[in-house]
């Protein structure tokens, strides 16, 4: 997952990176309006950070297939076209929408896989974004360096993201995230019977699961004494 991640989100840098040279080069306008284009690809992110959000949430692929294939139809479109300003500012938009539109999705597929350790899922997510902005801006600059054109980088972010895509299909898309443990949902706040925890049911969850610890490290056989333990964590639950 972290390499269909880095392989994917890659193409956005590969696109981010040079906006400066797609305006005063490809589309021969004053560098006046690279500030204007990072505004526009920028709340592109935005956009499709909030909506990409609310799909990860419903759908397991959705976000992450459509994100990555509504990008390499832009990264194409800009490639044919960029050099019309008229037709790289709406898509510099598109770009920035989609890639974040298919990110939620990846951290909750990669959360999937390690239920019980969410932040390490974090900290992957975060590894494999700075090796994105690595292959992208690399893959860009070999373009470059060949002599293919300003345009020329979101080629290769369109093979990068392409590969991750097809990566994806193969296997991880085949594969079922680990089922969250009902700890895991008391925290979320949605248990399996979709009704959403009160502050009391999770206190009684809490002290079930300090129950729960004491029996299991208590060393002690007397029947009474571990009565009495369940007694006072009954009277704490009542408590609460």
């Amino acid at each position: 997952m972290v390499i269909v991640a880095a392989l994917g989100i890659s193409s956005i840098f590969a696109v981010y990176t040079f906006i400066g040279p797609f305006i005063t080069d490809a589309a021969r306008r004053d560098a006046s309006l690279i500030p204007i284009a990072l505004a526009v690809f920028g709340l592109g992110m935005a956009a499709g950070n909030h909506l990409g959000g609310r799909v990860a949430d419903r759908y397991e692929n959705r976000g992450l297939i459509w994100g990555y294939s509504a990008v390499l139809a832009l990264l194409a479109l800009i490639g044919v076209a960029g050099g019309n300003l008229f037709v790289l500012l709406p898509c510099l938009f598109g770009v920035g929408a989609t890639m974040m539109y298919a990110i939620p999705t990846i951290q909750v597929r990669l959360t999937g896989f390690a239920p019980d350790a969410p932040t390490l899922m974090g900290a992957l997510n975060l590894a494999e974004l700075n090796l994105a902005n690595s292959l992208g801006a690399i893959g860009g600059a070999i373009t470059l360096d060949a002599g293919w054109g300003t345009l020329s980088t979101v080629w290769a972010g369109f093979a990068l993201t392409g590969a991750g895509l097809l990566l994806y299909l193969v296997t991880v898309a085949r594969v079922k995230p680990v089922p969250r443990s009902a700890e895991q949902l008391s925290w979320s706040g949605t248990p399996a019977g979709g009704r959403a925890l009160t502050p009391c049911d999770r206190r009684g969850h809490h002290t079930a699961r300090w129950v729960s610890t004491l029996c299991a490290r208590s060393s002690c056989s007397d029947l009474g004494q571990a009565g009495r333990g369940l007694e006072a964590a009954s009277v704490e639950v009542v408590r609460w």
